[in-house]
């Protein structure tokens, strides 16, 4: 996945989710079709799982279902950057995007060996942001099943977020 692991791109670093979300469309468009009676599930963890959202949303009931874990739908307020941070760092991707400079907590367990363990790129950021404002609006028309899991004190993929963005209205 672009800016994750193995890519050959910068770590940690993703300046477009839309272009991250239509690579993976153009991988399982390759795939799926070798395999045609194989049921299809989207697995995500935390910033994962908001790309199995933003596939779902971007091509419906492609899938058969979706497993989140910690998921990432909105950022918890006890994590939320104050005024006037988020102000300043609105104008950082325009001419250094892939700095790594987000102030935050620890985002990744300790005991997670692939884990990014510097602060967070602006640029993702900021892509992420716009990525769970757009899916809070989206929540309501996702029709796959789905099961979201979270570990109790996660502070970032709050739990008690998560049962606010997943609980219907």
């Amino acid at each position: 996945m672009e800016g994750h692991d193995r890519s050959e791109r910068l770590k940690a670093f993703i300046p477009n989710m839309e272009d991250v979300v239509a690579d993976y469309l153009a991988f399982f468009t390759l795939i799926v079709p070798n395999y045609p009676n194989l049921l299809k599930f989207l697995f995500g963890e935390s910033m994962g799982d908001a790309l199995c959202l933003l596939i779902e949303c971007t091509k419906p009931k492609s899938f058969n279902g979706a497993i989140l874990i910690a998921s990432m739908c909105k950022i918890s307020d006890k994590e939320r950057l104050r005024w006037p941070i988020p102000k300043v760092l609105m104008f950082v991707p325009k001419f250094a995007s892939s700095l790594a400079i987000v102030p935050t907590t620890d985002l990744a367990a300790v005991m997670n060996l692939m884990r990014y363990a510097r602060k967070p790129r602006v640029g993702t950021m900021m892509e992420l942001l716009q990525a769970m404002d757009y899916l809070s609006s989206q929540l309501s028309n996702v029709n796959i099943p789905f099961i979201v899991l979270h570990g109790n004190v996660d502070v970032v993929t709050d739990p008690e977020v998560a049962d606010d963005c997943f609980t219907i209205k």
